[in-house]
């Protein structure tokens, strides 16, 4: 799946950076610790609109050259969908909604000694309405 207008964020094992420049409609909070054991919690805000928010999952270092190679949805969104796209987890939300949902995620990527390590993350998404 290839979603146009993706705003981003990356998230690696240890912080989670802006990838691209702040798009309308799409927030994901900063994050620490994808790589720990217990994962992560992170927080999205997307517009209702039809737009997809995305979360770039990458190993450690967190560099574009080492992003993960697959995901699986722990727990899926309620009022939406989340695929995973070129080491992206992309959320849409399902049309018409607005209010609360969230995701849990596990993703496959590398880590400082190319060791296999596994990031895991929560996601609590805000939808607002369009």
């Amino acid at each position: 799946m290839r979603c146009s207008r993706i705003a981003s964020i990356v998230l690696a094992g240890l912080l989670a950076q802006p990838a691209l420049a702040a798009e309308p409609g799409c927030s994901v909070a900063l994050t620490r610790g994808a790589a720990s054991p217990q994962g992560t919690d992170s927080t999205m805000r997307v517009a209702g609109d039809g737009r997809a928010c995305a979360v770039e999952l990458l190993g450690v270092p967190a560099e574009r050259r080492n992003p993960a190679t697959a995901m699986r949805v722990t727990r899926p969104p309620a009022n939406g969908s989340v695929q995973f796209d070129s080491g992206r987890a992309v959320y849409r939300a399902h049309r018409g909604f607005s209010g609360n949902d969230g995701f849990a995620i596990e993703a496959d990527a590398l880590g400082n000694a190319n060791q296999p390590i596994v990031l895991r993350v929560r996601v609590a998404v805000t939808v607002t309405a369009p």
